[in-house]
């Protein structure tokens, strides 16, 4: 069980690595800044010295910079900007979905995470092995991995989904009385579509600006 848990841990892990390949690693979160204000320090304009800050999507409220585009980019599977464009705006439609209902994950929830992560690691040779090999693959240092702000938004949205997924199936439990016949593949088939509802409602509540 313990070998099976720190499998599924490296798979995770690794693939978030993958993502990161070309990614420019932002200041640390443990130096006070939350998320929230994180977000707000976009500037609304291009500068022409930094075109990273110029804001290429907005999403209600929810600003997208060029950096962010493209670092996104680089992790979706066709590489294309209409499916960049597509899961951006998904997944922050997602999270409103899940902040509307009351939902929220704190700071010290995600340090939390992160540090067990980290310690699950560590105690296994043979985990750090692979990571350490993948970081020098991909030119990042450890430390500033496990600190990075990019680090912190995967699993802050990592945690967040959970939530909210986690909410989700018990309201459909209650809502249709389903018994334990159901298969564990059909509730999450039925939480999927609860879900895609919630969103495509959200999304028809909002503005969505592309800047060119």
């Amino acid at each position: 069980m313990k070998k099976g848990k720190h499998i599924v841990i490296l798979s995770i892990l690794l693939f978030i690595l993958i993502s990161f390949a070309g990614m420019i690693e932002f200041t640390s979160y443990s130096k006070g800044a939350d998320f929230t204000s994180f977000a707000k320090t976009f500037r609304d304009h291009l500068i022409i010295n930094r075109p990273g800050d110029a804001i290429v999507l907005q999403i209600g409220n929810h600003k997208i910079t060029r950096e962010q585009f493209d670092e996104t980019k680089i992790s979706t599977s066709d590489k294309s900007d209409q499916a960049t464009y597509e899961y951006i705006i998904k997944s922050t439609i997602r999270n409103m979905v899940a902040q509307d209902m009351g939902i929220g994950v704190g700071r010290d929830e995600v340090f939390k995470y992160i540090g067990t992560l980290k310690r699950s690691y560590v105690e296994n040779p043979q985990a750090m092995s692979v990571l350490k090999q993948k970081f020098e693959e991909l030119g990042l240092e450890e430390s500033s991995f496990w600190t990075s702000n990019r680090t912190y938004k995967i699993y802050y949205d990592f945690l967040l989904v959970s939530k909210l997924r986690s909410h989700l199936r018990k309201e459909i439990h209650r809502a249709n009385n389903l018994s334990t016949n159901y298969t564990n593949e059909e509730i999450h088939n039925l939480v999927d579509s609860e879900l895609d509802r919630l969103i495509n409602q959200k999304s028809n509540e909002i503005k969505i600006r592309y800047f060119d």
